[in-house]
């Protein structure tokens, strides 16, 4: 079942259909893993995605409001944009003002300068080299990089959980049949070595048996 904020929610149920919400006590094992990814790390992810994509949509319209388009307006934003970071990265988009109208791009710095000049085309490209407000000091290029590195770390944690369980498997299974003295490969041998020992013993009571009765019929005659 799926929460009210979001979260899935696992029931026990039984055959009568009586049971109950499981989900706290899901600590280990796959089920537990998916729920982790969907409701923890995805959320987690997303959380850092949208601080990027808003803080860095804001600095871009602030440096694109300051300047002007060939039609001589400015104060117009590049992107639209909410006023909260969550979701922003889902809803993004380019404004209205400026979708499908590139004279409308604020490429000048003044509007006596127009229409060639283009120095606030400059400074807007200038933000992938700067630090972005609200990014920890990182320019976007690096706040993009922490992002997806953290995606990697998580990545690589859950393999080498995965990988540490899987030894820790194994090494139990080595002690219980080295507890029970079990081993299919040993008995397998030990049940070849008997069946041989067995053919063995009744060839030499078949031989026993063929001497006895070639002397009974000797000492008959």
């Amino acid at each position: 079942d799926i929460a009210s904020d979001g979260s899935v929610q696992v029931f026990a149920r039984t055959a009568g259909g009586a049971g109950g919400n499981v989900t706290q006590f899901l600590s280990g094992g796959e089920l537990a893993g998916v729920l982790q990814v969907r409701d923890q790390d995805v959320v987690a992810m997303q959380s850092e995605l949208d601080e990027f994509a808003f803080n860095l949509a804001n600095q871009i319209n602030s440096v694109h409001a300051a300047g002007f388009g060939l039609d001589g307006q400015s104060g117009r934003a590049l992107f639209e944009i909410g006023s909260t970071q969550q979701g922003a990265a889902t809803t993004i988009s380019v404004s209205a003002d400026v979708a499908g109208q590139p004279d409308r791009l604020a490429a000048s710095g003044s509007e006596a300068a127009l229409p060639g000049d283009g120095s606030q085309a400059m400074l807007l490209a200038a933000i992938a080299d700067e630090p972005v407000p609200g990014l920890d000091g990182l320019d976007p290029a690096e706040a993009y990089g922490r992002i997806v590195g953290r995606v990697g770390q998580r990545k690589q944690e859950a393999a080498n959980t995965l990988s540490l369980r899987e030894a820790m498997t194994a090494q139990i299974e080595t002690m219980r049949q080295s507890v029970s003295g079990v081993s299919l490969d040993e008995e397998m041998v030990n049940m070849t070595r008997y069946q041989r020992a067995f053919e063995a013993a009744a060839r030499v009571f078949t031989t026993a048996d063929e001497l006895l009765e070639s002397l009974l019929n000797t000492l008959g005659r």
